[in-house]
């Protein structure tokens, strides 16, 4: 739930607003994020004050578009900052950990007790001038230094190490082909073919032979596999992958890379997952 604010001092005294706490974060985003998106996101005013005196500004700003747009940036800034080490596009919305990025209030909070934003009462009743753009130095220092406050503070490591340990396939974007989609995929078959468990006497009774170590093999994908075989794939496969897991169609990546058509993106991605089942010594459903 968002909190309300009252801006005590301004020309709205006793006025309540819904998003006007997360402007504060706003104006800690670097110029090249806020230019990267629609003209009224761009077009706030650096001044906190004109935003009170302007109706279709402050309508804007209390608009859900503005809020979803601040949530998306924070969200995108924790993911790269936790060094998860995949694109969030390889993900679902459905993902906890891509869920836990968009709990906004944790970062705002603590960005603001690191006095690296201001608090919105401050912001409303003392700035009364131009704020300058945050370097990037500074915006990424600001995550490095307080992102492991919050994760201490919400348990944040085990959750996430539970989370990685207890996949399942909403997690993941169907539309987007990625190594740890794939990787989910082929640990999956596996526990679904696993051999029944039966003792060493039946074992022995059926002249089977025990081997543990095949037995592990067999259980999961590790990640050593899947950086084994990313490092065989040509320049060329490795920036399909990578345009995928940015979210560009086929059509896209077929213009950027020099196919002729989407369809044969299509089919050199159905090459490298063939690749990837060999490779792994698996069957994940490529012919």
């Amino acid at each position: 739930m968002i909190k309300i604010y009252n801006y005590e001092g301004s020309n709205r005294q006793g006025m309540s607003f819904k998003n006007l706490h997360l402007l504060p974060l706003y104006y800690f985003f670097p110029e090249d994020i806020i230019k990267a998106h629609p003209k009224d996101f761009q077009s706030i005013p650096r001044n906190p004050q004109n935003i009170l005196k302007d109706k279709n500004v402050l309508d804007y700003v209390e608009s859900m578009e503005f809020a979803v747009r601040v949530c998306d940036i924070v969200s995108a800034a924790v993911w790269y900052f936790l060094d998860i080490r995949a694109s969030v596009k390889a993900y679902s919305e459905n993902d906890p950990i891509w869920r836990l990025t968009y709990n906004v209030e944790w970062y705002r909070e603590v960005l603001e007790k690191a006095h690296y934003i201001y608090t919105p009462s401050y912001l409303f009743n003392k700035i009364d001038y131009d704020l300058p753009y945050t370097p990037w130095p500074v915006y990424q220092f600001g995550y490095i230094q307080t992102l492991p406050i919050v994760m201490e503070k919400h348990n944040l490591l085990e959750i996430m190490d539970y989370v990685k340990k207890h996949r399942c396939f909403e997690d993941f974007d169907e539309n987007v082909d990625s190594i740890q989609k794939l990787a989910f995929e082929t640990q999956w078959r596996h526990e679904q073919t696993k051999h029944p468990q039966i003792s060493l006497e039946e074992y022995s009774e059926n002249n089977d032979i025990l081997n543990d170590s095949s037995e592990v093999e067999e259980q999961v994908v590790s990640q050593e596999t899947i950086n084994e075989f990313t490092e065989t794939l040509n320049e060329k496969d490795k920036r399909i992958l990578e345009l995928r897991l940015e979210g560009r169609t086929y059509e896209e990546i077929a213009k950027e890379l020099g196919y002729k058509t989407p369809s044969a993106v299509q089919k050199r991605i159905k090459k490298i997952g063939t690749a990837f089942q060999k490779h792994a010594d698996t069957d994940i459903g490529y012919d």
